[in-house]
């Protein structure tokens, strides 16, 4: 490597590092947790976010007093975090900043197949709650209205035939009320720790 490209390097992981310090220093420090966790109610925690920088959020909850709406905006800025380093990364480092974006997007896809099962398993209605699932490119590309507009279970399995979940579905051939999600969630879970353990193995 020349003393140039050694230069690139250094600023480029100095500036991501700057950033996610920024970013890190708003959520993980403990009186940021003991001051959400000792939030009298919802008002008190929305102050706490207030005060470390998560306008959006805070926006968002002063105008529609919803904190379901609260939560998906605060989903979205962490995506917005995976993003933000994945697009400073390349090479390997890349890969594995991708890989681990499968988390967030297996817990949306979770809450969709939940949302399915509640509705077309246990007959329950699902109303404005669909309305909270976040629909933009993650890790996949995964059509995120015809999921969560999904009625037989093989309409999923088409879903993501083509992804990288397509032989988590696929394996499962029905769900049922007695067996329940369990066993993809599982899977999906599986999925993502052996994806992650490959591509640190990658890492250079």
């Amino acid at each position: 490597m020349t003393e140039v490209m050694k230069k690139t390097a250094v600023s480029e992981y100095g500036y991501i590092n700057a950033k996610l310090r920024a970013r890190i220093s708003k959520i993980l420090t403990d009186e940021f947790k003991n001051n959400l966790i000792n939030s009298e109610n919802i008002e008190s925690a929305v102050q706490v976010l207030s005060s470390q920088g998560w306008d959006s959020a805070v926006e968002k909850w002063n105008s529609t007093g919803d904190i379901q709406n609260l939560e998906f905006e605060l989903f979205k800025n962490h995506i917005e975090n995976y993003r933000m380093v994945i697009k400073n990364t390349d090479g390997s480092l890349h890969n594995f900043i991708n890989i681990l974006s499968m988390k967030p997007e297996i817990e949306n896809i979770k809450t969709v197949l939940r949302l399915w099962f509640g509705s077309r398993i246990k007959n329950r209605p699902i109303g404005y709650r669909s309305s909270y699932v976040f629909r933009e490119r993650i890790y996949e590309n995964i059509d995120w209205n015809l999921l969560i507009n999904s009625i037989m279970y093989d309409d999923i399995n088409a879903v993501f035939k083509n992804t990288v979940y397509g032989s988590v579905f696929s394996s499962q051939k029905v769900v049922d009320s007695n067996d329940g999600l369990f066993t993809i969630e599982t899977n999906l879970d599986r999925l993502y720790y052996s994806s992650i353990l490959k591509a640190s193995n990658e890492l250079k």
